[in-house]
């Protein structure tokens, strides 16, 4: 399939390299999108290299006069053969395209379906084992969570948590070289708990929002 794929992109894109425009072809997604083109490329690809024999050199003339002329004629020539095939070889590749993308969505649709179905029977299950209340709690922390200002804080958040565990023991061995140059080694020793506790509670409020995010989503799959 890519060997026919590539004789026909050869074919179609050839006109492009003497000058001549060369029509946007559509997507090929599936296997009627692949007919579909096919249609159009043999179709297109017998019309542009007939009227080709009377464009191209129109077209050359009005450019560069009668040496635009005879390149356009030169051209029209080559055309008359090279689109048509182009469309002949299309019509074989963009079916075989089509069935091939379709075959691999049906593939992969068929390995999302238990996933998609477990995620509906822990969100049912998660909804009949809360309250009212713990349900309305979700939903408003879920609507707090989804605000700009909330998401640029918890980037900074996490930005923040990132950079103590990349950066924190040359931080920590900066902050101790200081203090030992002036004599305070014990309060830059002191000074680095604080940062660890403000870490361990960024990251034990980031498990907490993670939790009703995830039981926002069973949430929603259940409404639907």
């Amino acid at each position: 399939m890519k060997i026919v794929s590539s004789i026909h992109e050869g074919f179609y894109n050839m006109p492009k390299l003497y000058g001549s425009d060369v029509r946007q072809p559509g997507k090929v997604t599936d296997l009627s999108s692949g007919i579909k083109e096919a249609g159009k490329g043999l179709f297109y690809g017998y019309y542009d290299g007939i009227t080709g024999l009377v464009r191209e050199p129109w077209q050359g003339a009005q450019k560069e006069g009668f040496v635009g002329a005879v390149k356009g004629a030169g051209r029209s020539f080559i055309n008359a053969t090279m689109r048509p095939a182009a469309g002949i070889v299309g019509a074989v590749a963009n079916p075989l395209q089509g069935a091939w993308k379709s075959a691999q969505n049906t593939i992969v649709k068929e390995q999302d379906q238990p996933h998609y179905r477990t995620r509906v029977e822990e969100g049912l299950l998660a909804v009949k084992s809360s309250t009212e209340n713990e349900r309305a709690k979700v939903v408003k922390r879920f609507k707090e969570a989804m605000q700009k200002e909330k998401v640029a804080e918890r980037k900074k958040k996490i930005t923040q948590v990132a950079e103590e565990v990349m950066y924190g023991d040359k931080i920590l061995d900066e902050s101790e070289g200081k203090a030992d140059e002036k004599g305070n080694g014990g309060s830059a020793s002191n000074s680095s708990k604080p940062t660890k506790e403000v870490a361990d509670t960024q990251r034990s409020d980031d498990a907490s929002y993670e939790q009703d995010v995830e039981l926002a989503k069973r949430l929603s799959l259940y409404e639907q």
